[in-house]
């Protein structure tokens, strides 16, 4: 039986072997449940065989465990199936034919034509891997929905309420494509953070104010020796404050406070803008326009360009 079931029509071309052997070990399994009568399980595994690898006897068979298992409207959606896809099958389409007329006074037939090819599920149950433009097919009576779906994720759903022994014919128009939101594109990457001034200002401000220290060092030391205390004391007897030593004594110690001022004034200013103003960490700046930068060597202070 299984070899009369299973024929070589199944090894088609453009059939992938492990297609053939997943409809041959589905035709297995069917044939198994049939023989134990588990109709709708053989009908299940006929058909997994039948769409894996096309064969008009598989598709006799899983007409027949429908019938068998009382489900007449996918029976005749097998049959409806079998009718359009193998017209010169003389046994298949006697069966077919049989399985329709038995089926037709208490099942609903829905003929859908579509301006392009289409599938269609019926409650969530595809009813063939096909797109058709025009096919038929079965449901019991009762309500359903009808999803009938195109390229593109479009689908469209119909809701019937089917009669016994009624047909009706459904004419689709595809929605149209969709269309596709254009790409957002990522905001440009925020630059870091970066300060004016590059180390080097710090550095020329730093060197100033350690200067600024030691001449102020050097002034005050020089102010109390030259004259000194003790000189204008000793040569300015009598003279008051016009006493040369004196006028000296007294300019010494007003260039030291100016010094002192300049040089405090310098560190605060190199101390904010160490602190402030400085960007220490390397950060990338695109460069537009002739780019000068200060260079020190051994001996030299140079500008250095870039474009």
């Amino acid at each position: 039986m299984c070899a009369a079931l299973w024929s070589p029509a199944a090894s088609a071309a453009d059939v992938a072997p492990e297609q053939l052997q997943f409809a041959a070990q589905e035709h297995d399994l069917g044939y198994r449940a049939y023989v134990a009568k588990s109709f709708d399980d053989a009908a299940t595994h006929f058909e997994n065989a039948f769409f894996a690898a096309a064969n008009p006897a598989e598709l006799r068979s899983a007409i027949r465990a429908r019938r068998e298992g009382g489900q007449l409207a996918r029976a005749a959606t097998l049959a409806a199936i079998g009718q359009r896809r193998y017209p010169g099958e003389t046994a298949l389409i006697k069966l077919a034919d049989e399985t329709i007329a038995e089926a037709r006074p208490r099942v609903f037939e829905v003929h859908a034509t579509s301006t392009l090819e289409c599938n269609v599920a019926v409650d969530d149950k595809v009813v063939t891997t096909e797109k058709l433009r025009d096919f038929r097919f079965f449901v019991d009576p009762g309500k359903h929905d009808l999803v009938f779906g195109w390229t593109e994720g479009r689908t469209k759903h119909v809701a019937i309420d089917a009669k016994a022994g009624a047909t009706q014919a459904v004419t689709l128009e595809p929605p149209p494509i969709p269309v596709k939101p254009r790409p957002v594109e990522p905001p440009p990457p925020v630059a870091a953070t970066s300060r004016p001034l590059g180390p080097v200002v710090f550095l020329v401000g730093a060197g100033l104010t350690a200067a600024g220290v030691g001449v102020t060092v050097w002034s005050g030391l020089d102010a109390q020796k030259n004259p000194g205390t003790a000189a204008v004391r000793t040569d300015c007897v009598g003279q008051g404050t016009s006493c040369p030593q004196y006028q000296q004594g007294l300019s010494a110690q007003l260039r030291t406070n100016i010094l002192l001022a300049a040089t405090g004034g310098v560190a605060a200013l190199t101390a904010v803008t160490g602190l402030f103003l400085t960007q220490w960490s390397h950060v990338e700046r695109p460069r537009t326009g002739l780019q000068l930068e200060p260079a020190f060597g051994l001996n030299t202070v140079v500008l250095k360009g870039a474009f």
